[in-house]
């Protein structure tokens, strides 16, 4: 819902949208679509990462809304498992940082947002957020939490290597969008 939000917004002033969509629901599709958003679609990190480096190229900035996971399963199985086969274990192993990756390319003239989702006390969340951002390189992270997966407002500030820049607040996501969208707008400026 976030990256959606952002796309609107920043169709809605006049620019240029490529929407990279991880299986979604096909009115999140259809919205992008009507709003002239260019659609990408993904299912694995892997889909992720090609459209991502393949858009990042001839962009001028990136919004990170959200990671495709964390961990993914080790292996895969050809079809359908069945029940009778006994108790299985899987094992997880880490997915590429996609975000950092796409950072620490040369990207002169681009602006990238990332995005962290954290809990606990503001300062502490803060802090975290920003060793985040300096380890992936990042030119602004949203901070926002748990209770904004599936919601259609966000409790979230936006940070630079500065400090926080857009001060927390329990706003709309439609209105969150727009925040990043000036930042993205002033740092062309």
């Amino acid at each position: 819902r976030m990256g959606l939000e952002v796309a609107l917004c920043a169709r809605g002033r006049g620019h240029e949208v490529a929407l990279v969509l991880g299986p979604v629901c096909p009115d999140v599709y259809r919205q992008a679509l009507d709003a002239g958003c260019v659609v990408r679609k993904f299912v694995t990190v892997e889909d992720l990462q090609r459209e991502l480096a393949s858009e990042f190229a001839c962009s001028d900035a990136l919004v990170m809304c959200a990671a495709v996971g964390d961990f993914a399963v080790e292996g895969s199985a050809e079809g359908k498992i069945p029940r009778s086969g006994g108790p299985l274990s899987i094992r997880l192993v880490a997915t590429n940082e996609i975000l950092a990756g796409l950072c620490h390319e040369p990207r002169e003239g681009k602006t990238v947002v990332g995005f962290a989702l954290e809990a606990g006390d503001r300062e502490a969340v803060i802090a975290k957020a920003r060793e985040e951002l300096a380890r992936k390189g990042c030119d602004f992270t949203v901070v926002n939490t748990p209770q904004a997966m599936g919601a259609s407002d966000s409790c979230a500030c936006v940070i630079s290597p500065k400090g926080v820049i857009v001060p927390w607040s329990v706003r709309p996501k439609s209105e969150l969008a727009q925040e990043i969208v000036k930042l993205l707008e002033l740092e062309k400026s």
